[in-house]
């Protein structure tokens, strides 16, 4: 079993570092989000910050609102998909 859980463990990882994927989790009630550094770098963020939902939504917000009012300097280029 524990070999098993270790192989599917390497080929998770396989896949979420060739496909440029970002991971998060978080608990109910929200606080806290657990982000990989790929997601934090999707984000602009630095791999040790501490991601709240505060943080998230309100760079989220921003970014959208940007984005939908033209004052973007660049290409709104981002995709968010949530499973």
């Amino acid at each position: 079993m524990e070999q098993s859980l270790k192989i599917n463990r390497q080929r998770l990882d396989f896949v979420l570092r060739t496909s440029d994927v970002g991971v998060w989790f978080c608990d109910m009630p929200f606080s806290k989000l657990e982000w990989d550094d790929k997601c934090k770098e999707h984000f602009g963020l630095a791999p040790g910050v501490e991601v709240t939902i505060d943080l998230f939504l309100n760079g989220f917000i921003q970014t959208i609102g940007k984005a939908l009012n033209g004052q973007c300097n660049e290409p709104f280029k981002n995709t968010v998909r949530m499973m």
